[in-house]
């Protein structure tokens, strides 16, 4: 097979494995999207809820509103800088910057859709890796869906910024 097909099989790669993630994502998010479910978890210790969220709301607040480098909103007050990395993963900036646009009150509904962009890039990316190690398309597509819904980004996904590290 020449440069030029083998090109094209590999953009055809992609789109299948982009139809298959979307499927799967709104099979597996389905109450999240259509119904009035988030996905912040409620869990035993209710991090993403009581940690995750408020900041990405502070945050959200502060682009919004504007603010000095100082708050008053933690403690007796402390640099905005102290907790930046709740939101230092980019894909979670994507809440930041909707909640800053839209309202607080928002943040936790669009974060199914940063997390399905996790996935998406995950697999995509993980396909790009394998199709450049020159394994056959089939099993490349195969690899990179497993990893794409792998445990990282869907157990660990309620720690938003770890569904990040593996992309």
């Amino acid at each position: 097979m020449n440069q030029r097909q083998q090109g094209m099989t590999h953009k055809a790669c992609y789109l299948r494995l982009l139809v298959a993630i979307a499927i799967t994502c709104l099979i597996l998010y389905v109450p999240v999207i259509l119904g009035n479910n988030v996905l912040v978890y409620r869990d035993i210790g209710y991090d993403t809820f009581h940690q995750y969220l408020p900041a990405y709301q502070f945050f959200a607040n502060l682009l919004h509103n504007g603010g000095g480098e100082y708050s008053f909103s933690y403690g007796m007050g402390t640099s905005i800088y102290t907790s930046i990395g709740w939101i230092a993963d980019p894909i979670t900036l994507l809440n930041v910057l909707y909640g800053a646009l839209f309202g607080v009150e928002k943040i936790a509904e669009s974060i199914v859709y940063t997390q399905i962009i996790r996935i998406i890039c995950a697999g995509l990316l993980c396909l790009k890796f394998l199709q450049g190690r020159g394994y056959s398309n089939k099993a490349c597509m195969a690899s990179a869906y497993v990893y794409a819904f792998s445990g990282y980004m869907i157990t660990s996904g309620e720690h938003y910024a770890f569904a990040t590290l593996p992309i």
